[in-house]
This record gives C-alpha cells, sequence and structure tokens, in this order.
C-alpha cells in the first residue's frame, strides 16, 4: 500500500493555543482575549479589539513557543519511510517563522498554508493524486478519527481507531 502522512502544525508540533493565551495575558489580563481565542477570532482582529501592538504580541507568542517532543519524535522516525506533507491553516509567513524556530522544513515533502488551499478535503486529495497514494493519514488535534475515500483523519494522541502507531515506525 502506498501511504502518505499529512500533519497539522499548530497544537501538532509546537505548544500554539498556550503560547497565545500567554502572550496576550502580557497585554490585557482580563478573560476578554482568552474567550476571543476561544471562539477562533483571528489574532490580529483580537489586537485591534482590545488596542494592543499586534507585532509586540507576536513577539511574546514567539518567546513562549515550546516543542511538543514526542511528537516532533515522532514526526522523525515515520518521515524516514513515509512521505510527509505540512498541511496547515496558519498564514505561510507565520507557518514559516514557526518551521524555522524548530528546524522541521526537512521533514516534509511539502507544505501547504491557508494561502494555498480553500478546504482541508480538498488539498488532502491533490496530495493523494499528486503522490498516487491509495490512503493518506492525517494527523490533527481534533477528538475525531473517521475515515473519508482515501483520507484518515486522525488526532496526534495516538489513540487510533484506524491504526497502531508501533506498526507505522518499522
Amino acid at each position: 500500500m502506498n501511504l502518505a502522512m499529512a500533519f497539522d502544525f499548530h497544537d501538532i508540533f509546537v505548544m500554539s493555543k498556550e503560547s497565545w493565551v500567554k502572550a496576550f495575558k502580557e497585554f490585557e489580563d482580563s478573560e476578554e482575549s482568552l474567550r476571543l481565542l476561544e471562539q477562533g477570532t483571528s489574532r490580529k482582529k483580537i489586537a485591534e479589539m482590545l488596542n494592543i501592538d499586534y507585532n509586540k504580541v507576536i513577539r511574546k507568542y514567539r518567546e513562549y513557543l515550546e516543542p511538543i517532543k514526542e511528537n516532533i519524535s515522532f514526526l522523525k522516525h515515520i518521515s524516514t519511510d513515509y512521505d510527509t506533507y505540512l498541511v496547515s491553516h496558519s498564514s505561510k509567513e507565520r507557518l514559516m517563522m514557526d518551521l524555522e524556530k524548530f528546524n522541521l522544513f526537512n521533514y516534509f515533502k511539502d507544505i501547504f498554508s491557508s494561502e494555498e488551499f480553500e478546504n482541508l478535503s480538498q488539498i488532502l486529495n491533490e496530495i493523494i493524486s499528486l503522490g498516487k497514494y491509495d490512503k493518506l493519514i492525517f494527523f490533527n488535534h481534533e477528538d475525531k478519527n473517521f475515515e473519508e475515500g482515501k483520507v484518515i483523519y486522525t488526532s496526534i494522541d495516538f489513540k487510533l481507531k484506524y491504526l497502531n502507531k508501533d506498526k507505522l515506525i518499522k
């Protein structure tokens, strides 16, 4: 079986959500920024709404950003045996800076950011077509594990319904 792996990036390889919360708390200690982050409001919009300099928030975010070492270790192992792709809803600029901070570029065959696709399903199916893969496993931080066509969506926490991580690593 010709199998490939795709990964979301933030809160998969780096502690993004936690870092944004800490960064905003540096400038605005009420629960408003946390509530807006939980709602999925853009970080730039939150800064604007709270009258905070977005560039200062980004610098703090990067200071607080920490790797998720267990998941990076898994990526390093799996990328030696399978084609791996990065598919992120983040902007290319933010994604590239975060990848650079932890030197993760070399583990991905290709990298896709929000500017390069309209919806997740579309880009995952394009990856399958381009690579002529039988299946693509997409690791994310959702609590849902399901299969849709040739794509298996699964949580990175390895409570996997469809596969066993030990069988993936040769």
